[in-house]
């Protein structure tokens, strides 16, 4: 098990729903969920856990920064999720940290030092960019 997955202890942020908008990195960020599982923000870090999440799980970022920096997304042990659409550019130290798999993943840009890391497999990928960070799979297109 990845050691930065969510221990389900605890309530790590603002527990939401639906769509939700936060003040962070200089913006407003919009999150947008749907699906089994419970869900979290903190703008003090900038990570949105996913407790529960199934390949029925769909989340939606963007942000009216220029750019997402320093942004996270973790699951707990054994999580999948459905489809994860980025659709500002992702930069800075950001990860997506899934136990298990994603269905289908896109991202407008990807161009920093993070990684995207799934225990699981990556069904289907699409960068517009991707000039920076890493994917690590156990099966990827």
């Amino acid at each position: 098990m990845n050691g930065e997955l969510d221990n389900g202890q605890g309530t790590p942020g603002t527990s939401f729903s639906g769509s939700q908008s936060f003040s962070y990195g200089g913006g407003t960020l919009t999150l947008t969920v749907a699906g089994p599982g419970q869900f979290f923000f903190n703008s003090s870090n900038g990570r949105l856990t996913v407790r529960g999440g199934t390949s029925a799980t769909n989340i939606t970022v963007k942000t009216t920064a220029g750019s997402l920096d320093n942004f996270d997304i973790v699951t707990n042990d054994d999580a999948s999720l459905g489809n994860v659409t980025f659709q500002s550019t992702v930069g800075g130290d950001s990860d997506l940290i899934v136990d298990g798999n994603i269905a289908n993943l896109v991202y407008t840009n990807f161009n920093g030092t993070g990684g995207i890391i799934l225990g699981g497999d990556l069904t289907s990928a699409t960068f517009a960019n991707m000039s920076g960070g890493s994917l690590t799979a156990r099966n990827a297109p």
